[in-house]
């Protein structure tokens, strides 16, 4: 029989559908569908639909909120004959079904190579009722955007493409500190995922070259040369907490070109941060023991002349521009990317978010106040990328989890930071005992503040265990982050 189909329809974000109907405190039935697609062109389909044990055939006429729709109720041998001259990819989904307000709502969670796509329907008997209608408070958070009116979401050109449609362009949000190494985007769940990587390695490329910019033009400034590191740092961590959705071979060899270029940096680095902690340093002397302090003062100030040449030096080679320039043409160029990087970046990157945050939390509870440094240091690279990759994303993500998150992340790092600090500079001072010629009162001096240190560093494997207390206890984070809260009121 032929009659009108008249309805909105909305796309969800990624979360658990019933985790979300439980919020609502509805109750549902559900339904396992199959479906395919003998005609799938903008305007006109013609379907085959299995819901449960009953088969159907529908044919639709038109687009967008209005459609002429013909169905019939047809037997499994029909369907199964017609199956022969589908037109694309098959189509499985689970149909859950509820009443909120006195309306009935259709909510399908797609699966197989459309998993993660969750649109909500409602129908409507007249167009004036439909265009009148206002989305419920409480779907508000979990609904992305209202997708009547885009082709690319019916279900026929589903079935078409046989993957999950992006859409969305990346914009780029008010500039902060034009040398800070972070880069402020606007983009949706839904936006295409090589095409936020692209926009985060072009922004943070453009702050590590801002600070060689100002290194070379005499900015003495040693946040000049952290930021230009961190710009660095964070580039090499997008490879790697993406590494699906890039080419294996290239962004081993993107990491391996950066890690080189980064490497003359770090002498330059380490001596900016010996000197700003000589203050430190002298306080956990007693008064009259820190002048023995002198003449580490005076070489480190000798040594870091030399550093900043050779910084200098470094920044000025072709090879250090070329690095940068050859990965971000290959991104803008898409040579990069393998080809699934084109779907929604928040679809992409759920999995590996939340395989990084298990293996994180794994790490975390293996450590023991006799663990040894080294564990703690690799903690603290796998807590910084996981911090890092929230921040990435952190527009494709519940903001309020996600802040959250990093501010509990953020804690834990500061804390095994600091532990490592210490475990670099008693190390360093022990080689620098070796190999300088201290008199008796300046190798005493060296002796107690590794000492010092050593105790100090006791204290921050204490602290270590306060700060990893909340994420230990963390659960359900990840359903957090991608499900917008959905269900609370």
């Amino acid at each position: 029989m032929k009659q009108y189909e008249i309805e909105r329809r909305y796309l969800l974000y990624p979360c658990g559908v019933r985790r979300w109907l439980k919020g609502l405190g509805v109750a549902w039935e559900s339904l396992p569908v199959r479906q395919f697609y003998t005609v799938a062109e903008e305007g006109l389909s013609e379907r085959y639909r299995q819901v449960g044990n009953r088969y159907y055939f529908t044919r639709k006429q038109g687009s967008g909120l209005k459609r002429m729709e013909e169905e019939k109720r047809i037997d499994a041998r029909l369907f199964e004959s017609a199956w022969r001259k589908k037109v694309g990819a098959a189509i499985k989904k689970r149909r859950y079904r509820f009443e909120w307000e006195g309306r009935i709502y259709e909510l399908d969670r797609f699966e197989g190579r459309l998993r993660g796509l969750v649109i909500l329907e409602t129908e409507f008997d007249d167009e004036a009722s439909a265009k009148a209608f206002v989305l419920p408070k409480p779907f508000e958070r979990v609904v992305a955007e209202e997708i009547t009116d885009n082709p690319r979401y019916s279900n026929g050109a589903l079935a078409v493409a046989g993957s999950l449609p992006a859409h969305g362009q990346v914009r780029m949000a008010q500039k902060s500190d034009a040398f800070k190494a972070a880069v402020s985007l606007n983009f949706g769940p839904f936006t295409p995922a090589n095409e936020v990587l692209t926009s985060l390695i072009a922004g943070l490329t453009e702050r590590v070259l801002r600070n060689r910019e100002a290194i070379l033009a005499g900015d003495e400034d040693p946040e000049r040369l952290h930021q230009l590191r961190v710009g660095m740092r964070k580039i090499r961590a997008l490879l790697s907490v993406a590494s699906s959705l890039f080419n294996k071979k290239w962004a081993s060899e993107a990491k391996a070109r950066l890690k080189a270029q980064m490497g003359p940096t770090g002498e330059k680095r380490d001596l900016d941060v010996h000197l700003a902690r000589m203050a430190d340093y002298r306080r956990l002397l007693p008064k009259h023991k820190r002048h023995q302090l002198d003449w580490l003062e005076a070489f480190l100030k000798e040594e870091n002349k030399k550093a900043r040449t050779a910084l200098l030096a470094h920044l000025q080679t072709a090879e250090f521009l070329a690095v940068f320039e050859d990965i971000v043409a290959a991104c803008r160029r898409s040579e990069a990317y393998k080809k699934r990087a084109r779907g929604p970046i928040l679809a992409l990157i759920r999995a590996p978010m939340k395989a990084r945050w298990r293996r994180l939390v794994e790490e975390g509870r293996a450590i023991a106040p006799d663990t040894p440094p080294r564990h703690y240091h690799r903690l603290r690279i796998d807590v910084k990328k996981m911090r890092y990759m929230l921040e990435f994303f952190l527009p494709a993500l519940d903001e309020a989890s996600a802040g959250e998150t990093v501010e509990k992340l953020k804690a834990l790092q500061s804390v095994l930071g600091d532990h490592q600090d210490l475990e670099v500079q008693r190390d360093f001072l022990k080689r620098l005992a070796k190999r300088a010629s201290l008199e008796k009162e300046e190798q005493e001096a060296i002796r107690l503040l590794d000492a010092t240190m050593a105790e100090l560093a006791e204290e921050k494997r204490a602290d270590f265990f306060k700060a990893f207390k909340p994420i230990r206890r963390e659960k359900g984070v990840c359903k957090r982050l991608v499900c917008r809260r959905g269900g609370r009121t």
